[in-house]
């Protein structure tokens, strides 16, 4: 009996510790993402349960990735910042009692395919706390039907003063335009077949992305 009740108590336990970080949604699939979007991300939230107030620094890390190319980019944002390719751990701030947004995903541009990988994230003051996020994509081609999303196509590109946005599924939707180092230059509320004025952005690369639940970017060239 005692022997049992003490297996209870460390379960309980390490249930706890676990859950003080966790992930509101553990798993990101999509298997029809178009191969005209280049740049698909899903975004989950992050919560910090921290009992010690101290417990903010976190470190998330990119494991177990399968790319359907070489080429392709793993893309993390947390609280806005995002990071490209990360070669290691990364750190950020994370306030004890609130729940951060997590976005993830992958570069393909113009090489389709399918792939996956997990983030896993832990507590620097106490490792032993952590929740992961598996992400896993796969493109279809732009002939398949009923695929749902805020896909679009943008023209021309390069462009110097205008780009046309369309909406593959017609309608209105929230655009963020970021400069390759992923800061926001500019949004905008835009209906399908509407013009983007980028007269005023300096010549470069920028990235023109749908914001929501689920996320379409494409790479923009101003010149």
């Amino acid at each position: 009996m005692k022997k049992t009740t003490l297996l209870v108590a460390a379960f309980l336990f390490t249930t706890s510790i676990f859950a003080q970080i966790k992930f509101e949604q553990k798993s990101l699939i999509n298997l029809g993402v178009l191969e005209t979007v280049e740049i698909y991300d899903a975004k989950t939230y992050l919560q910090n349960n921290a009992t010690d107030p101290a417990d903010t620094l976190m470190i998330w890390k990119v494991i177990d990735k399968q790319l359907g190319d070489p080429s392709w980019e793993l893309n993390v944002c947390t609280g806005g910042v995002c990071v490209t390719n990360a070669p290691g751990d990364v750190e950020y701030i994370h306030t004890v009692g609130k729940a951060m947004e997590f976005k993830i995903g992958f570069g393909f541009y113009d090489k389709p395919g399918e792939g996956e990988f997990k983030v896993a994230v832990r507590s620097k003051l106490y490792p032993e706390i952590a929740d992961t996020v598996y992400m896993r994509m796969k493109t279809k081609g732009a002939s398949i039907s009923g695929i749902s999303g805020k896909s679009f196509h943008m023209y021309p590109n390069p462009a110097t003063n205008q780009v046309k946005i369309d909406f593959i599924n017609g309608g209105k939707e929230n655009l963020v335009v970021y400069s390759i180092l992923g800061s926001v230059v500019m949004t905008k509320t835009i209906l399908s077949g509407d013009t983007l004025d980028i007269s005023k952005l300096v010549s470069g690369v920028y990235i023109v992305r749908t914001e929501g639940n689920t996320s379409f970017s494409k790479v923009l060239h101003k010149n």
